[in-house]
């Protein structure tokens, strides 16, 4: 299925519908991938990836994809700058980039959220 991208500032956030879920993907400058969430309806994780390490994360939460949206909104430039990429996330129109991503990943998810 096709990719859909948001860019805002120094970030690109790339969604694609897969068949095991949503994989949403932040790149930073670059096209440095800084964060993924991979939405699955069976091991839903994220990676973050400071210093090309590739952390893995579990996500606990019954709708991955309700959940990755929010911490996106919400933690976008604090998981950037824990991701190594703190310039990435002083630069963020904070404001600008929640209203921008909810409308993206509406548009994207529809009533899957």
């Amino acid at each position: 299925m096709g990719e859909q991208v948001f860019v805002h500032g120094p970030i690109r956030i790339a969604c694609q519908d897969r068949n095991e879920g949503v994989v949403i993907r932040v790149f930073v400058r670059d096209g440095i991938q800084a964060l993924k969430f991979d939405c699955f309806r069976q091991g839903a994780h994220y990676h973050v990836d400071p210093d090309g390490r590739n952390d893995v994360y579990p996500i606990h939460e019954a709708n991955p994809l309700k959940w990755a949206s929010d911490t996106i909104r919400e933690r976008l430039g604090q998981l950037l700058a824990v991701a190594g990429h703190e310039d990435a996330a002083a630069d963020l129109d904070r404001q600008g980039v929640s209203e921008q991503v909810e409308g993206f990943l509406d548009a994207l998810c529809g009533g899957r959220r």
